[in-house]
């Protein structure tokens, strides 16, 4: 599964480099923690972006649309929650697995429709003797995490995406976030057409880094 993750200055200036312009995501500074239930910068479809973003005050709002439309770039960038609610209204689900996202009904119309991608420095992972380990990516600065995105009376959410864990990460946990390489996330988030191909690709290795100390979960 993945259960928190975290960013900082290198993903927010990944992000403006592949949207074309620098923004708010740009001012992260050191390293910020995002949990579940909380807001976090995904990547989406450009228009989704500008629309979204509409509901937001007017400066800031003409500025970014500005942006938008003088960019050749498909992709926008949006501050949305983490988790879709759950059927009981009151549980919250953050991941997807994807080897059944095309038959669960929460997933199965929206993986086609609205994908995105988080942007993310690298993401933690407990394991059954509650010791926590920190995994990033062995070539980038940046892990881009495969998600969803969904609409929830008014309120557009997100879950990622996750796979079975493979030998980098499998000792700690038997799942991965499910990644997209850097220069397939337009690609992904865009492309309707390609998206059974990019759900069965195998999962890069990771670089571990590991805290001996007693962390709780929560």
């Amino acid at each position: 599964m993945c259960g928190r993750y975290f960013i900082d200055g290198d993903t927010g200036y990944e992000i403006s480099s592949l949207i074309g312009f620098r923004g708010r995501w740009c001012d992260t500074e050191g390293r910020r923690d995002i949990c579940p239930a909380q807001k976090a910068w995904v990547l989406c479809r450009a228009e989704l972006a500008k629309e979204l973003d509409r509901k937001a005050d007017g400066e800031r709002r003409m500025e970014k649309e500005a942006k938008i439309d003088a960019s050749p770039v498909r992709i926008g960038c949006v501050s949305v929650k983490w988790g879709f609610p759950g059927y009981d209204g009151a549980s919250l689900v953050i991941n997807a697995r994807r080897e059944n996202v095309f038959e669960r009904k929460m997933f199965r119309d929206r993986i086609y429709q609205e994908r995105c991608v988080i942007p993310a420095k690298g993401f933690y992972e407990w394991n059954r003797s509650k010791e926590k380990s920190e995994f990033y990516s062995e070539t980038d600065d940046v892990l881009f995490l495969a998600g969803i995105l969904g609409e929830f009376r008014g309120e557009w959410r997100f879950v990622i995406l996750t796979a079975e864990a493979n030998a980098s990460v499998a000792p700690v946990h038997d799942r991965m976030p499910m990644t997209i390489s850097r220069e397939n996330v337009c690609d992904w988030i865009c492309n309707d057409r390609h998206v059974e191909r990019y759900i069965g690709q195998s999962q890069p290795m990771l670089k571990q880094e590991k805290e001996y100390e007693q962390l709780s979960f929560f």
